[in-house]
């Protein structure tokens, strides 16, 4: 169960991670 746990985590952040370097992207290009 912890285990899922973590990789629902991991998967989240990795989430949060590219819609943030999206958003800096589309901020920088404007």
């Amino acid at each position: 169960m912890q285990t899922a746990e973590h990789l629902f985590d991991a998967l989240l952040y990795r989430m949060v991670c590219y819609h943030a370097q999206q958003a800096v992207e589309g901020i920088l290009m404007v």
